[in-house]
């Protein structure tokens, strides 16, 4: 028997096709265990909620295992029909399913132009949105819409790919809602459930562009992709000097969707000047089994000797790591630098300035202050506003997730494995650019006074920050030089100092660090 009959052999004007022989080669049962599967850890976090167990992940990694496979296996042969007997009820939901998302998306840019709505929906973005995604939505409505019983078995295969799509981007939208078990704890999977989600739409659309005509295929593939050249072309020419169209494109139109694929940073950053490099560097601490002993070691991202030299053996995988550290360096509004006190009317300056003023070196102390106090002084070339990093809610978070990471990473000293970890100072260290006076007098462009830590707290290994009054939390601890432009002169980390290194001391750039206990400045 061949897999599809002749209509007119079996005295019948509908279409039928026979199924494969083989029951795995069954599309649909692979998409209906994928359900099944997806169905039971969704029950399994609606029962259990916070306290659902992580194995339920499992449940759905093989549930979206098994979509999967139904999906490739209904895609890799589109001409057989398992589904003949609700080819009406198929082609009618699909239908009315892509007439609602072409209306609803054509209505939402409608309503991007009132100002009620003009907050919550832009019209430049929703234009493009509308664009790509409203004719093929249109098409394929139209398609189902219009089927007949007496249609060709191709057109039905055809139906079928479409609705193999569309289950499973139900079964990536149920998977998101699965791994969402905690309402207190809305970060928990979050990439991952992001990931599922933009799946769902990436299925919805695969399976409008599969029942639309082939000229309309071609059509909106060339939109998307004309889209996204463009959106990397106004990412690497809109920074200033630019046309203002250019600008206006990128703001407007574009930069929702080069945040949303991560294209703004490498693209916009690096064109046309490139600014420094954020790196981030740990001091481990661990503590000895009594408590009453601690010690440190550096951990630094991307990897760096004592010299500043990159020791990543690929120059791709440097890359990538200052693109992780980059995230981390979005700053926060500052302080105001004076408050009005109303207690003496008067102006006076902010505690988060004075505090940090009374540990440079030669300070008056302050009420209560030991006189062996670590202090460190401004930064002499950089104004005081340039010596404070305060960083945003978003580098907040991932600064935390860093610090877990690290405490997992360290849970003991490599060297004493009773020791174990007790807390994680984190820095975050702008790389500056050399001027040109440093390569006249000989000074390496990684000389040790070219980075730039910043302090950005001291992290417990659940990710909280210690707060203990530090003055100088979220500001610039700086690597000086004694004589500047000297290369011979000595070199004093503060940063390293400040950190618990008792090696903040180098004779010269070319040199290994000296273990200094105390010195005066």
């Amino acid at each position: 028997m061949g897999k599809v009959q002749d209509a007119a052999a079996v005295g019948s004007p509908q279409p039928k096709a026979d199924v494969a022989d083989w029951m795995l080669a069954n599309p649909w049962l692979w998409l209906a265990n994928g359900l099944a599967l997806t169905l039971w850890s969704w029950l399994w976090t609606i029962s259990f909620g916070a306290l659902a167990s992580d194995y339920r992940v499992i449940v759905l990694a093989l549930g979206l295992l098994c979509s999967g496979v139904g999906l490739w296996l209904r895609w890799n042969d589109r001409e057989l029909v398992y589904l003949h007997p609700w080819r009406v009820p198929i082609a009618f939901v699909l239908g009315l399913m892509f007439a609602v998302l072409g209306i609803g998306t054509s209505v939402l840019f409608v309503m991007s132009f009132f100002p009620a709505f003009s907050n919550a929906i832009k019209s430049a973005p929703m234009f493009l949105v509308w664009l790509t995604t409203a004719p093929p939505c249109f098409v394929a409505a139209r398609h189902c819409l219009n089927f007949r019983a007496d249609d060709t078995v191709d057109r039905e295969a055809e139906q079928e790919v479409g609705f193999a799509f569309v289950v499973t981007a139900a079964i990536c939208l149920l998977g998101s809602f699965t791994l969402y078990a905690d309402p207190k704890d809305p970060a928990d999977w979050d990439t991952l459930r992001m990931f599922l989600r933009v799946c769902t739409a990436v299925s919805v659309y695969g399976s409008a562009l599969t029942l639309s005509t082939q000229g309309v295929r071609r059509l909106m593939l060339g939109v998307l992709i004309t889209i996204h050249f463009i959106g990397i072309n106004t990412a690497a020419l809109s920074a200033p000097p630019a046309p203002w169209i250019i600008q206006q494109a990128w703001m407007r139109f574009f930069r929702p969707y080069l945040q949303f694929a991560y294209l703004n940073n490498a693209y916009h950053f690096y064109a046309p000047d490139p600014g420094p490099a954020s790196y981030l560097w740990f001091r481990v601490i661990f503590e000895s089994p009594d408590g009453r002993d601690e010690a440190g070691l550096w951990f630094k991202v991307p990897q760096i000797d004592e010299q500043g030299r990159v020791q990543h053996p690929v120059a791709l995988d440097y890359q990538r790591f200052l693109s992780l550290t980059e995230a981390a360096s979005k700053p926060g509004p500052h302080p105001p630098e004076y408050t009005w006190n109303a207690m003496t009317e008067q102006w006076e300056m902010h505690p988060f300035y004075a505090k940090r003023l009374t540990m440079q070196p030669h300070a008056l102390l302050i009420l209560g202050h030991e006189k062996k106090v670590f202090r460190a002084p401004l930064h002499q070339e950089l104004p005081r506003a340039h010596q404070v990093f305060v960083p945003n809610d978003e580098s907040a978070r991932l600064l935390r997730s860093y610090a877990r990471f690290v405490s997992r990473k360290f849970e003991s000293h490599p060297n004493k494995p009773d020791w174990t970890f007790k807390s994680v100072k984190i820095y975050r260290v702008v790389h500056w650019i050399p001027p040109v006076q440093w390569f006249l007098n000989d000074i390496p462009p990684t000389a040790p006074e070219s980075f730039f830590p910043y302090y950005v707290g001291n992290y417990k290994a659940d990710g909280s920050l210690i707060i203990e009054g530090d003055p100088f939390l979220f500001w610039l601890i700086p690597i000086v030089r004694e004589e500047p432009n000297n290369p011979e002169s000595q070199i004093l980390d503060f940063c390293r100092k400040h950190a618990g290194d008792l090696q903040w001391i180098r004779r010269s750039s070319d040199q290994a660090w000296v273990t200094f206990e105390e010195r005066e400045l």
